[in-house]
């Protein structure tokens, strides 16, 4: 997989002959499907554009009507649902990544007759905004604020008592508050977390507090755009695909409850971690010249370290995925996943390969 830099990058849009001219893209710079744009674009600061190469620019906001006009304030609170694979595949609570560029909520089931063993595995993040205030889109200024609650499941059942020690019985959950502050040609998330971590029979293993940083770009042809312009949102790469860099730093304190075990309490019963993740993902085009094997097709790769102040040992956690959409909606796929290093709740080793029914709703967050 190759990165394209940001000079080239523009080159390279104006060049693709599958993406010539502008894109249709949301208010973070997220390309979504040509339909869903709509007419000509307003002059408001969260409609989406489109300008195609047959279309007059003129409708196209200046980067003075962009910047002075307003988002709609004291709006009515919507509840909001969403089902994902993990924090990684949704995105934010804000703005969740869409349903055709998620995995979802895995179901799997194996059946291993040399051995006389059945397994399932379920792994998933189910999560409700039910607060959210927007303020006037002017720069420096903060846009959003969303509160949200969610639960984190992460399950792998052997039934031959040999393998007990290869399941997982994790279940978090967790209250998220959201910042957002649009500034520099990106919007950036400012995240803090409270969770309490058991087991699947109510058995608690840890309590933590973590507080995240992530930004979405929204990289623009008008005015001068910075490195975050390009981190979070999608970048053409090659005539089917688009390639997302999605890089978050994270900060945490987890402290054990009910004389917890886990390898992450080994030799102390608190542990402050800090490190980056990165997710790299390719998504299908929505285009009409791209084959729909590719449209619906979501790859997806990440890659978190965390290193512990209080033992001075380091985490390590590679977690892949490929998913191919089933149905127009994108809600159900089927998913191959690979994980391996050590899990981010309780330090567990993991060497997981799964081929899995997927599911996911929650794709609007307006």
């Amino acid at each position: 997989m190759r990165i394209t830099c940001a000079a080239m990058t523009l080159a390279f849009v104006s060049s693709s002959p599958a993406i010539a001219g502008y894109r249709c893209v949301d208010d973070h710079g997220r390309v979504v499907a040509p339909e869903k744009c709509g007419g000509a674009a307003s002059s408001s600061a969260s409609s989406k554009k489109r300008a195609p190469p047959t279309e007059s620019l003129a409708a196209i906001p200046t980067p003075a009507a962009a910047t002075t006009t307003p988002k709609e304030t004291n709006k009515p609170t919507e509840t909001k649902w969403f089902l994902r694979r993990n924090f990684e595949d949704l995105g934010s609570f804000a703005e969740p990544n869409a349903l055709a560029d998620s995995a979802g909520a895995e179901l799997s089931w194996l059946r291993d007759g040399v051995k006389s063993n059945q397994t399932w595995a379920a792994q998933g993040l189910i999560g409700v905004r039910f607060l959210r205030s927007e303020f006037p889109n002017y720069p420096y200024y903060v846009s959003s604020q969303t509160l949200g609650l969610y639960a984190q499941f992460d399950r792998t059942s052997n039934s031959n008592p040999l393998l007990k020690s290869k399941n997982t019985d994790d279940l978090t959950l967790g209250l998220v508050h959201e910042t957002a502050l649009d500034t520099a040609q990106a919007t950036h998330y400012f995240r803090a977390k409270g969770e309490i971590v058991s087991d699947f029979e109510g058995r608690t293993k840890n309590w933590n507090a973590a507080l995240e940083y992530q930004p979405y770009g929204n990289p623009s042809q008008d005015v001068p755009n910075t490195i975050f312009s390009y981190l979070g949102t999608p970048l053409p790469f090659g005539n089917n695909f688009f390639l997302t860099i999605s890089p978050k730093l994270k900060a945490e304190y987890r402290g054990s409850l009910d004389g917890s075990e886990d390898p992450i309490f080994f030799k102390h019963e608190q542990a402050f971690r800090t490190g980056p993740t990165v997710t790299a993902s390719l998504d299908g085009a929505k285009f009409a010249n791209v084959p729909l094997f590719f449209q619906r097709m979501h790859i997806a790769a990440t890659y978190g370290y965390l290193y512990d102040w209080v033992s001075g040992r380091d985490y390590r956690l590679l977690d892949a995925s490929i998913t191919e959409n089933l149905d127009a909606a994108n809600l159900f796929g089927l998913t191959f996943s690979y994980r391996r290093g050590q899990l981010e709740t309780t330090g567990a080793n993991v060497d997981i390969f799964k081929i899995s029914l997927s599911g996911k709703f929650g794709e609007d967050a307006k």
